[in-house]
Protein backbone atom coordinates (compact mmCIF):
# COMPACT_ATOMS: atom_id res chain seq x y z
CA UNK A 1 0.00 0.00 0.00
CA UNK A 2 1.13 3.82 -0.49
CA UNK A 3 1.18 6.25 1.88
CA UNK A 4 1.94 10.09 1.60
CA UNK A 5 4.16 11.16 4.24
CA UNK A 6 4.81 14.91 4.79
CA UNK A 7 7.49 16.09 6.63
CA UNK A 8 7.88 19.79 7.66
CA UNK A 9 10.39 22.10 10.04
CA UNK A 10 13.58 20.67 10.86
CA UNK A 11 12.41 17.31 9.83
CA UNK A 12 12.04 18.39 5.80
CA UNK A 13 15.46 19.82 6.39
CA UNK A 14 17.13 16.39 8.14
CA UNK A 15 15.14 14.32 5.47
CA UNK A 16 16.26 16.63 2.75
CA UNK A 17 12.20 16.73 1.36
CA UNK A 18 9.24 17.81 2.36
CA UNK A 19 6.67 15.06 1.20
CA UNK A 20 7.42 11.08 -0.40
CA UNK A 21 5.39 8.13 -1.12
CA UNK A 22 6.03 5.06 1.17
CA UNK A 23 5.18 1.39 0.26
CA UNK A 24 4.51 -0.42 3.26
CA UNK A 25 2.75 -3.99 3.27
CA UNK A 26 -1.26 -4.23 4.50
CA UNK A 27 -1.32 -4.10 7.79
CA UNK A 28 1.29 -1.80 9.22
CA UNK A 29 1.37 0.91 11.86
CA UNK A 30 2.05 4.21 11.94
CA UNK A 31 5.02 3.01 14.57
CA UNK A 32 5.99 0.85 11.74
CA UNK A 33 6.55 3.84 9.60
CA UNK A 34 8.21 5.70 12.50
CA UNK A 35 10.76 3.16 12.62
CA UNK A 36 11.53 2.94 8.72
CA UNK A 37 11.87 6.81 8.73
CA UNK A 38 14.22 6.39 12.00
CA UNK A 39 16.13 4.25 10.10
CA UNK A 40 16.50 6.64 7.31
CA UNK A 41 17.33 9.33 9.70
CA UNK A 42 18.92 8.19 12.51
CA UNK A 43 18.75 11.89 14.37
CA UNK A 44 15.70 12.31 14.24
CA UNK A 45 15.39 9.70 17.04
CA UNK A 46 16.94 12.86 19.31
CA UNK A 47 14.04 15.58 18.04
CA UNK A 48 10.95 15.85 20.04
CA UNK A 49 8.23 15.60 16.85
CA UNK A 50 4.26 14.40 16.90
CA UNK A 51 2.89 12.45 14.20
CA UNK A 52 -0.67 12.90 12.68
CA UNK A 53 -2.69 10.91 9.94
CA UNK A 54 -5.17 12.42 7.84
CA UNK A 55 -4.56 15.80 9.23
CA UNK A 56 -5.59 14.20 12.88
CA UNK A 57 -2.86 14.25 15.55
CA UNK A 58 -2.66 10.27 16.75
CA UNK A 59 -0.59 8.13 19.30
CA UNK A 60 1.58 5.26 18.22
CA UNK A 61 -0.11 2.37 16.93
CA UNK A 62 -2.92 3.86 14.53
CA UNK A 63 -3.39 1.13 11.63
CA UNK A 64 -2.37 2.93 8.33
CA UNK A 65 -4.55 2.30 5.28
CA UNK A 66 -3.99 2.84 1.47
CA UNK A 67 -3.78 6.22 0.73
CA UNK A 68 -3.64 7.75 4.29
CA UNK A 69 -1.44 10.98 4.46
CA UNK A 70 0.90 11.23 7.61
CA UNK A 71 2.89 14.36 8.55
CA UNK A 72 5.65 14.52 10.94
CA UNK A 73 6.28 17.85 12.80
CA UNK A 74 9.21 19.45 14.87
CA UNK A 75 8.39 21.90 18.04
CA UNK A 76 6.96 25.06 16.56
CA UNK A 77 7.96 28.32 18.53
CA UNK A 78 6.16 31.44 18.58
CA UNK A 79 2.96 32.65 20.33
Amino acid sequence: MNINVLYFGLIAEMKNCSSEIKQMALGMTSTDLEQMILQEIPSLGNVNYAIAKNQEMITEGQHLNEGDEVAFFPPFAGG
